[in-house]
């Protein structure tokens, strides 16, 4: 992961970009305030109690931040997609699990511990299958894995994709229609249980809008007709009856997006001011000296080359030890 956000910060300055910040959206629970990853997915199991947000500021001296990734959802379609002109809306992420984030009065909800908008953790049935958490998520009906346990369950891989077909949530898609009601079923009893536990939710908030993104928004008809259908008869009227329910445009990059618009969001007092440096330089002919979020040897050099006489580096102090080590280290590196 490092070697690929170094490169990326490589790639931006070759097209002679400066970055100001870095965001990072991920799966699981995470503490958005000291940016500490407190529990993961399966996807990347095993990083628990990781201060990734930390790691990342002294390895690169850029501010950074860390978002869950349903929340990263909400903000991509806030700021660039379809909910931008709306201030009450949920995003609802559909892949191997199910995630999303909430807006109210044009401010994402994130609760006490930053864990609010854990959809796919809604339960549907007090007696169904344990989850994680609990029983009866929704997310092992609706999402992609939970297609797949449940049709394995009613023992309907047979009838769904054939003795030996590959089975997975695209598959069971893909083999809906007129020659496989076992498919067409089982879609439309999981929208039906999405659209049960999001009623709720519309219930409760009250929004605007709905919208869809994620690797799964292509289930088809038999999964969001059935979702539209148990929501507008679960749902309390008259709210429900305008909800719009909507796809998103980036519904593969709402992630990353999102995550991008948090790394802008970082106050200016956060960052390193390469034209502050530049513009006081080029201005007073007394040497000027570049103190405050300098954390890296580029940043440092890059002061150095618009005019800075010298630079007083972020944590020496503090650090002084590691510091040392990442200085002497760049420039051994550079010797060779």
């Amino acid at each position: 992961m490092m070697e690929e956000v170094r490169e990326g910060i490589k790639l931006a300055g070759s097209e002679e970009f400066n970055v100001t910040g870095i965001g990072m959206s991920t799966g699981g629970r995470v503490n958005f305030e000291k940016g500490l990853i407190e529990d993961s997915t399966s996807a990347i199991s095993g990083w628990k109690n990781i201060r990734v947000k930390q790691m990342m500021e002294e390895r690169f001296g850029i501010p950074a931040v860390v978002d869950n990734d349903g929340n990263c959802s909400a903000i991509a379609e806030k700021i660039f997609g379809k909910a931008k002109s709306v201030d009450n809306f949920i995003s609802i992420v559909l892949g191997t699990g199910i995630g999303g984030g909430i807006y109210v009065d044009g401010k994402l909800l994130r609760g006490k511990s930053n864990y609010t908008a854990e959809i796919g953790h809604i339960s549907v049935d007090v007696d169904g299958p344990r989850c994680s958490c609990g029983y009866g998520c929704i997310e092992l009906y609706a999402s992609g894995s939970g297609l797949v346990r449940w049709a394995e369950e009613e023992s309907l891989l047979t009838d769904i994709v054939g003795a030996g077909g590959e089975f997975s949530a695209k598959t069971i898609s893909e083999s809906a229609g007129p020659g496989n009601p076992a498919a067409v079923e089982l879609l439309s009893k999981a929208g039906g249980k999405l659209g049960a536990a999001i009623a709720g939710l519309v219930n409760v908030f009250d929004p605007s809008m709905i919208v869809f993104s994620g690797s799964l928004v292509n289930l088809g008809a038999p999964y969001f007709d059935s979702f539209r259908e148990t929501l507008l008869y679960r749902g309390m009227k008259p709210a429900v009856d305008d909800v719009e329910i909507l796809f998103s445009d980036f519904p593969q990059e709402v992630g990353i997006l999102g995550a991008a618009a948090l790394a802008f969001q970082i106050p200016v007092e956060n960052r390193f001011q390469l034209d502050l440096v530049k513009s006081i330089s080029s201005r007073v002919s007394t040497p000027v000296i570049a103190e405050g979020r300098i954390w890296s040897p580029d940043q440092a050099r890059a002061a150095m080359e618009l005019g800075a006489y010298a630079v007083c580096v972020g944590t020496v102090i503090t650090r002084p030890v590691e510091i040392v080590r990442k200085f002497a280290s760049s420039l051994t590196d550079r010797d060779r």
